[in-house]
């Protein structure tokens, strides 16, 4: 599981991702018009000092 320390890998379309993302964050779903993601990218979220963050993004 996520929480247990363990990657995992999510594929799916832009929209989804940058929900999960503000779910990640803690943050208001609205708030996912706010974060570009183009095709063909990645990005990887994870944790510093025990917050959740974006470490990359659209790379």
């Amino acid at each position: 599981m996520i929480m247990d320390g363990q990657d995992v890998l999510l594929v799916a379309h832009a929209h989804i991702l940058r929900v999960l993302t503000t779910q990640w964050l803690g943050i208001d779903p609205h708030m996912a018009k706010m974060l570009r993601l183009d095709t063909a990218h990645y990005s990887s979220l994870g944790m510093y000092k025990g917050d959740r963050v974006i470490e990359h993004w659209n790379l």
